[in-house]
């Protein structure tokens, strides 16, 4: 709660969940700490979900579910009364230490009116310890209320927010630590989503996008290639296609097809040379198809990115983009002397 005689903002937290229950109450813990008004909309659990929200101070609203996962959402924004609304699902965690800056950015940051978004960094991928994060993305994770911002897509859902109007706090992230019984639970439910929603003339760029993804997923490889190339057609958005085209390459290596495996992750290299993945990637490619010596590595192909001083920490954004720890990979593996490994972090810097 804000302090008397101090200019402060309020900040909602907005939930949809179904049968939660191993994973409710440590989320509602978190956000209690630094939120003013916890809303949870249930989608039709039949566990305890409902009643342990309820007791850890959750306002609770009942949702009919209707495969939309952006029409729930948008529902529970709309249940919502504070200035700023922070949106968590039930598997995520914000450390303490978020915590405390939640509180501050109440008293700060969220005073802005310049800003109707923040997108913060989700840890969505850590070692099997918890202690390091191994992949992580930006998420619009606070929300300004009376932006009226919406949320779009059936499954995989995001809001568009307006050009100038986010920031980027990387010292706020959200964990994801799910219950490992869920992915199980819910291998089915957005590829049956998908597969309606093309099957009722939803070809957009997103749509065939996240049916790549669930096709791959389910090991349908043929099928999952020639729907990712179907959106490499329409699609502009450069991280997607990046992405699209690792995927891509994987189907193809899986149906044995390992020259179009190399052409598309030098596509992904020529799209985003950034990134580490494709390089990596590429790299690996001669050692599993016997070809040790036959990649060269071109040092062009990384010049104009720029290169930092010290090597990236274990789970920093910087990681993702660092070209010495690139360079590095790409050399050691295409040698196939890890030795070479370290020489190659100089040279590249």
């Amino acid at each position: 709660m804000c302090r008397r005689r101090i200019t402060c903002v309020r900040v909602s937290l907005a939930m949809i969940v179904r049968d939660e229950e191993p994973t409710i109450v440590r989320v509602l813990a978190d956000a209690a700490t630094c939120c003013d008004e916890l809303v949870v909309l249930d989608t039709g659990s039949t566990d305890a979900t409902p009643q342990l929200a309820a007791q850890a101070g959750a306002q609770v609203q009942e949702f009919a579910w209707c495969d939309d996962f952006a029409a729930a959402r948008n529902a529970a924004f709309a249940a919502c009364t504070g200035d700023w609304i922070l949106w968590l699902d039930a598997d995520d965690r914000l450390p303490p230490a978020v915590q405390q800056r939640l509180l501050e950015a109440k008293y700060g940051m969220l005073l802005r009116t310049d800003i109707d978004a923040v997108m913060v960094p989700y840890h969505y991928q850590l070692t099997d310890a918890g202690e390091h994060c191994t992949y992580s993305f930006l998420r619009e994770r606070l929300l300004r209320r009376r932006a009226g911002l919406r949320w779009q897509g059936v499954v995989h859902e995001v809001i568009a927010i307006p050009a100038g109007r986010s920031i980027i706090a990387e010292d706020l992230w959200v964990e994801h630590r799910p219950d490992p019984a869920r992915r199980t639970r819910n291998a089915d439910r957005n590829l049956r989503i998908l597969q309606h929603a093309i099957d009722t003339g939803d070809r957009s760029a997103r749509t065939l996008f996240y049916y790549g993804n669930e096709l791959r997923d389910h090991q349908r490889y043929a099928e999952a290639a020639d729907v990712y190339r179907d959106y490499l057609q329409v699609s502009t958005l450069g991280w997607e296609r990046y992405t699209a085209l690792l995927h891509l390459a994987v189907c193809c290596r899986a149906q044995g097809e390992t020259n179009a495996e190399l052409m598309h992750l030098l596509d992904a290299v020529g799209a985003d040379s950034s990134r580490a993945e494709a390089f990596v990637r590429a790299g690996v490619y001669p050692r599993y198809t016997g070809e040790h010596r036959r990649l060269a590595v071109e040092p062009s192909l990384v010049a104009e990115a720029p290169h930092a001083t010290e090597p990236a920490p274990l789970g920093s954004a910087q990681l993702y983009t660092e070209p010495a720890v690139r360079f590095s990979l790409w050399c050691g593996v295409a040698d196939d002397d890890p030795c070479a490994w370290p020489r190659s972090v100089s040279n590249a810097r």
